[in-house]
């Protein structure tokens, strides 16, 4: 039997790939936090979310440790195949930058952990 299902629903979900990231950053006590902008709220809820300060394009992932002379990083994470970055996500990713954040987009778990040790280690 041939499978009907597209290439795509191999690739593991943004949730999936956040999911295996987070489970590494605790593994190795990185101290982190997730900025849950994302997901599907209903007209009530995404106003309440906005008057207390919920904002469109920040990045998923906060690390809030020093180093190299950056005050903290930012990741933006995609699915390894297929993210693409909104136009409110860039500009927050060029206001972190300026304001002296480690900012990058990964594709991917592995992508992220790639960076977080450049950030830490390299």
């Amino acid at each position: 039997m041939v499978s009907t299902k597209k290439y795509t629903d191999k690739i593991p979900t943004e949730d999936q790939e956040q999911i295996a990231l987070v489970k590494w950053l605790n593994f190795y006590h990185i101290p982190f936090y997730h900025i849950p902008n994302g997901g599907t709220r209903n007209l009530r809820e995404g106003r309440k979310f906005k008057l207390m300060g919920v904002q469109s394009g920040v990045p998923d992932i906060c690390i809030p440790e020093g180093r190299k002379g950056y005050f903290g990083m930012y990741i933006e994470l995609k699915r390894s195949k297929g993210g693409i970055i909104s136009e409110n996500q860039s500009l927050w990713m060029e206001k972190l930058a300026k304001l002296n954040h480690f900012v990058c987009v990964a594709y991917g778990c592995q992508d992220a952990i790639k960076f977080i040790k450049g950030y830490y280690y390299d």
